[in-house]
């Protein structure tokens, strides 16, 4: 088997499919990346800005990957990697091993500062996200306690073997799942706050990071939020054993890894999922909800970038207009340079499509909103203005009349084209730049029908002839002769 990234992406591209209209439709996402181990993964971490992901499989490594799924280091246990986490600052990472050791991790060089033997198999191993807690959770129904130095402080014992342990931020609360048939949440001190019996056996179970929400996932296939008072919040019925578990800050957002992931707002609503075609054992999100990672027994660990626009549905005023937000379609960044015979501009850019709903003459009428951010980078020659060009197909919109553009937009053709300019560019100069289309034609045929390209214009000419990846272009390149690089490409397929 090949090992190593596998970019799903081209360009960086993320290909967002959007389902509208069902009761709790919600969009998928494609992996940003996906990287193949060595064995099935029991569990997968995500440290607080997305820059470290950790990850353990069935073949005994620990594999720390950073936020472009490159491999930075692994570490070969004596056991199946049951558990694994990471602090908020991506510093120290943990893992409990089937060979009866909890291991501390350097995340930066690799190394084990040190190592606790239990004897016994560590069924699951958590990190406090400020770093300065560690908890392991055995298979002879014992959870411990440890300092960051590696200090036990205390024990406490369940009636079976505990499959899944959890911290708070700062590891006051804790979190247990016990094939007793329980749940616990204890105080750092090991006093216990209170035990709640679930339908099936417990598996799974995770804190936001305040203390504020408990998550829990059994056998019976339920995935179960209570408040931290132990009040039961909602569950829900997946097709699969829950064994990945993730709460984001607040219990905003609670991340589930069964037979696909599942990511629930605090209602219990599914608001996003994925199917990786296995079984999904380790699920994990950032405390801010944006990057989730999970493992699967197709040997991968996914990584995904999640603006909360994909999660949830806003209505808000945009260029004159309510707009209501029902979804993303595509969003991609990337930094690139664009050039004529006598000048270029370097830029870094973040595009955002998304389907919309737009209040028009006391009428809604469906359509798409393009924002394209662009931050110039570094100006050389005389650039009188860096432009951004829209080409838009008759498939799409007949003209400028289907269109809700800015006051400084630039008509072209009313076919339609338009462009947008920073004019006198400089270096730090940044632009968002917003465009809504109104049309009611598919995802697909949207993509497909929608080009963008960049151009400089010096005081020498009227326009670039750019030769090389600075243009950029959404769509097939069909439209200017000036496009050479594909930026919004047909929607993968899963």
């Amino acid at each position: 088997m090949r090992r190593g990234v596998i970019s799903t992406m081209v360009l960086g591209l993320i290909v967002v499919s959007l389902v509208i209209g069902a009761p709790g439709a919600h969009a998928a996402v494609e992996p940003k990346w996906t990287y193949d181990t060595y064995d099935s993964l029991w569990e997968v971490a995500v440290s607080g800005d997305g820059s470290r992901v950790v990850a353990g499989d069935m073949s005994n490594y620990v594999y720390m990957l950073d936020g472009d799924g490159n491999l930075l280091w692994k570490y070969e246990t004596g056991g199946t990697v049951f558990g694994v986490a990471i602090s908020l600052d991506g510093r120290y990472s943990v893992a409990g091993s089937g060979d009866g050791k909890l291991y501390f991790f350097d995340d930066a060089s690799g190394d084990v500062l040190w190592y606790h033997d239990f004897g016994t198999e560590v069924l699951d191993a958590y990190i406090s996200l400020d770093g300065n807690y560690v908890i392991a959770g055995l298979d002879n129904g014992t959870v411990y306690l440890f300092d960051r130095t590696g200090r036990k402080l205390w024990s406490y014992t369940t009636d079976d073997a505990v499959m899944s342990v959890a911290l708070s931020r700062t590891g006051y609360y804790i979190g247990i799942a016990s094939s007793d048939g329980y749940i616990y949440l204890l105080t750092r001190y090991g006093n216990l706050i209170w035990k709640k019996k679930l339908l099936g056996t417990p598996e799974s179970i995770a804190i936001s990071p305040g203390g504020g929400y408990v998550a829990a996932g059994d056998g019976d296939y339920y995935v179960y939020l209570y408040t931290r008072g132990g009040d039961l919040v909602w569950k829900y019925e997946t097709s699969d054993d829950v064994w990945g578990l993730s709460v984001s800050s607040d219990g905003k957002f609670t991340v589930a890894g069964a037979d696909q992931i599942y990511v629930f707002d605090k209602t219990g609503s599914v608001v996003w999922s994925y199917n990786t075609g296995e079984l999904v054992r380790g699920a994990g999100v950032s405390p801010n909800g944006q990057y989730i990672v999970a493992g699967d027994d197709n040997y991968k660990v996914y990584y995904f970038y999640l603006p909360q626009s994909a999660l949830v549905r806003e209505t808000t005023r945009i260029l004159g207009h309510t707009v209501t937000i029902q979804g993303v379609v595509s969003t991609e960044e990337n930094t690139r340079t664009v050039y004529n015979e006598t000048a270029s501009v370097d830029y870094t850019y973040r595009t955002i499509i998304q389907k919309v709903s737009v209040m028009v003459n006391g009428v809604e009428r469906p359509g798409y909103l393009i924002n394209h951010e662009v931050q110039i980078q570094d100006v050389t020659g005389n650039v009188r203005a860096f432009r951004t060009v829209y080409t838009i197909s008759k498939d799409v919109a007949y003209s400028v009349d289907d269109m809700i553009l800015p006051y400084n937009a630039i008509v072209i053709k009313r076919e339609p084209i338009i462009a947008l300019d920073i004019k006198d560019p400089q270096a730090g100069d940044k632009a968002n730049q917003t465009i809504i289309i109104l049309t009611d034609v598919s995802e697909s045929q949207f993509t497909q029908g929608v080009e963008i390209t960049h151009q400089v214009i010096t005081s020498d000419a009227s326009s670039s002839s750019p030769g090389d990846s600075g243009s950029k272009v959404c769509g097939p390149a069909a439209f200017l002769p000036l496009v050479v690089l594909p930026l919004f490409l047909r929607k993968l397929r899963r």
